[in-house]
């Protein structure tokens, strides 16, 4: 069960190119409560009560009693710029949100940690991304990340401009899988190029450590990606992923695309640190799929089939 509602306010003042600014505050609160589950239980031979599952990376079966109250506080910025006959609209400029929850059956520190997610947008093609989770009770630092990308487009030579491209490519660096490609961007598309840096740190609790925490741990992660119509039948993707703290390449994948009249071919290589080297080729008819040849690694694969021929 939630409630939530919004309050905004417009403003009108004249600061260079500023002409409007909206602030939008939007306030969540939710209740959850939970019977206990006595079947979840077994007592084992210590005579100790234990939950019969244990769950999941990423998934988790709670089968004791909960009353919890959650609530969050979302903040988002719009404003208007430029011209002022025709100004330029930038919606969520800024959005800041903070969440947490109270459990109502805990005597000891109910409150849980904080959590804010704080988004800055200033043009289209790129964004910067920061999220932090604090200790309420003594406002400790535990997580933080921040992450930025950028974009860029041409169009190619051997491009269509008929078919449509990425509307934001700043969206697409974001989380690029370097070390699984998502397989080919379609040949029709013009050149590409999106780079993107990362950072992430946090400390855990731990009671034997000098101020009840472990060192602050971090990690900073460089990445990019490329695509180009190097002719009209040939297609290149790049992607590679290196650890700026380390300086060592974390991984690399290149894949070849070869329009072949009725037929097309995909090469991709994959390189993942001094670990694996792998590779991927398959050619198929375009019009029967499910007609191809294939060696190598499948999960780098990017269209059709899921047998060998015989």
């Amino acid at each position: 069960m939630s409630a939530n509602t919004a309050v905004y306010g417009t403003f009108g003042p004249v600061l260079g190119p500023l002409r409007a600014l909206r602030h939008v505050i939007t306030p969540t609160v939710s209740f959850g409560f939970q019977p206990e589950q006595e079947s979840l239980f077994f007592t084992d031979a210590n005579g100790v009560n234990r939950s019969r599952f244990q769950g999941i990376s990423g998934v988790s079966l709670v089968s004791g009693r909960q009353k919890l109250v959650g609530f969050s506080l979302r903040n988002d910025l719009h404003v208007k710029v430029g011209d002022a006959v025709r100004p330029r609209v930038i919606n969520n400029l800024i959005t800041m949100e903070t969440s947490g929850f109270y459990d109502l059956l805990r005597t000891e520190r109910p409150l849980s940690d904080l959590s804010t997610r704080l988004n800055v947008k200033p043009i289209q093609r790129s964004d910067f991304g920061f999220s932090f989770v604090h200790n309420p009770y003594d406002l400790r630092l535990l997580q933080f990340t921040a992450a930025t990308g950028i974009g860029f487009q041409g169009q190619s030579p051997y491009g269509e401009e008929t078919r449509s491209f990425y509307e934001e490519p700043g969206a697409q660096v974001q989380d690029p899988n370097a070390l699984t490609p998502q397989g080919l961007t379609p040949s029709a598309l013009p050149w590409m190029v999106n780079v993107s840096a990362g950072y992430a740190g946090s400390r855990a609790r731990d009671p034997l450590a000098p101020g009840g925490y472990t060192p602050w741990n971090s990690s900073v992660t460089l990445r990019g990606l490329g695509s180009l119509n190097l002719t009209k039948n040939w297609h290149l993707d790049y992607s590679c992923q290196f650890d700026a703290k380390l300086g060592r390449m974390v991984s690399q994948a290149f894949t070849v695309k070869r329009e072949l009249h009725c037929w097309e071919m995909q090469l991709t290589r994959s390189i993942s640190g001094d670990v694996a080297n792998e590779y991927y080729f398959k050619i198929n008819v375009k019009n029967l799929p499910e007609v191809y040849y294939e060696q190598g690694s499948r999960g780098l694969r990017g269209f059709g089939g899921t047998q060998y021929l015989p």
